[in-house]
C-alpha cells in the first residue's frame, strides 16, 4: 500500500504522467500543495489573476493605441507573454464599449434601418417592417412619411397615419432593446469582414491568413476605442455649443474623423506587420479604411435581419 501511495503521488492527477517537478511536463498541471484548497489560497489566486489581467490589459491597450501593428507583429513572431491575446483584448474592449459608448455605430436603432437612405438594406428593411406592422401595408409614400417622422423630427402627418406611427414607435422600443443584446455578440463578425481587404490585396505574397485575421482583430479593437473617444468628444462639443446638434452633420463629421484617424493608425501598422514601403503601405491603409464603410453596411444589414426575425 505504501508503494502504491508513493506512485500515485508522483503522477499527475490530470493526465497520469510521471512528475519530475512542481509542474507536469505533459499537460502543465501544477502539483497541489497543502493549503491550495483553502479560502485564503482562493482569494490570493483571484487577486493575482485580477492584477495580472489589469497589467496586461493596460500594457496591451497602450501598445494598441500608440504602437500600431506591434501587437500583431509580436503575436506572429511568438512574443505573446507580455500581451493579451488578440481576441481576448477585443472582447474586453468590446465589453467596455457597450457600457460607455455614446455613439450608435454598432447599435443602430430601427429608425435608421428603415429611414436612412445610405443604408444598403433600407428599402428591404422598410418594406418588411411595413408588412409586419400594417394590415394591409401602407402605400409606399405614406410609409416613407411615417418612417421619416421618426428619423427627422416631429411629424407632419395626416390623422390616419398617426396610429401607424404609434405602432411603429412601440415596435421600435422592442426592436431597439433586442439590438442592444444582439449587437454585443454580432460585432465580432466585423473582424472577418475587415480581414477581407488585406487578404485580397496581399494575396500575391502568400502569407498565412492568420496574420490578416490578427491585424483585423487589432484594427477593430482600435476602432472601438476610437469610436468611444470621438463619440464623447462630439457630445462635449455640442454641449459647449461649439457644434450644432444636427444628427446628420454630426454623423458625417464623426465618420470622417474615424476614417482619417483610422488611416493614421493603419499606415504604420501595415508597414510594421507586412514590411511594406511607404507607397504600398499608403495604398493598403487607404483600402482597408475605405472598405470599412461597406463592411459596416454589411454588418448593419445582418444585424437588422437577425433582430427582425427574433422580434
Amino acid at each position: 500500500m505504501g508503494q502504491e501511495g508513493s506512485i500515485k503521488k508522483s503522477c499527475c492527477v490530470n493526465c497520469g504522467a510521471e512528475l519530475t517537478g512542481p509542474w507536469c511536463s505533459q499537460c502543465g498541471e501544477q502539483v497541489r500543495k497543502p493549503g491550495d484548497l483553502s479560502l485564503k489560497a482562493y482569494l490570493a489566486e483571484l487577486l493575482d489573476a485580477l492584477t495580472n489581467l489589469e497589467g496586461r490589459f493596460w500594457g496591451s491597450l497602450r501598445a494598441l493605441l500608440f504602437k500600431p501593428g506591434l501587437l500583431t507583429s509580436d503575436y506572429m513572431a511568438g512574443k505573446r507573454v507580455r500581451w493579451m491575446r488578440p481576441l481576448h483584448l477585443f472582447l474586453f474592449i468590446n465589453l467596455i464599449y457597450f457600457f460607455v459608448s455614446a455613439w450608435n455605430t454598432f447599435t443602430t436603432e430601427l429608425h435608421w434601418h428603415i429611414g436612412a437612405e445610405g443604408f444598403l438594406h433600407q428599402p428591404v428593411a422598410s418594406r418588411l417592417v411595413n408588412q409586419a406592422l400594417n394590415d394591409p401595408p401602407l402605400a409606399e409614400e405614406e410609409w416613407r412619411q411615417v418612417a421619416a417622422s421618426l428619423l427627422y423630427g416631429p411629424p407632419e402627418l395626416s390623422e390616419d397615419l398617426h396610429a401607424a406611427r404609434e405602432t411603429l414607435i412601440n415596435y421600435g422600443r422592442l426592436f431597439n432593446s433586442r439590438v442592444d443584446i444582439y449587437s454585443r455578440t454580432l460585432i465580432i463578425s466585423v473582424i472577418p469582414l475587415m480581414m477581407l481587404a488585406p487578404l485580397v490585396l496581399m494575396c500575391l505574397r502568400r502569407q498565412s491568413p492568420l496574420v490578416h485575421l490578427v491585424l483585423a482583430t487589432h484594427w477593430t479593437a482600435f476602432f472601438l476605442v476610437l469610436s468611444m473617444a470621438i463619440g464623447w468628444l462630439v457630445i462635449a462639443l455640442v454641449w459647449l455649443g461649439w457644434l450644432p446638434g444636427d444628427d446628420r452633420l454630426l454623423d458625417t463629421m464623426a465618420t470622417l474623423s474615424l476614417l482619417a484617424l483610422g488611416f493614421a493608425w493603419t499606415l504604420p501598422a501595415v508597414r510594421r506587420v507586412y514590411g511594406l514601403g511607404w507607397i504600398r503601405a499608403m495604398l493598403l491603409a487607404a483600402a482597408i479604411n475605405v472598405w470599412w464603410l461597406p463592411a459596416l453596411m454589411l454588418y448593419r444589414a445582418v444585424l437588422f435581419f437577425q433582430v427582425f426575425c427574433s422580434v
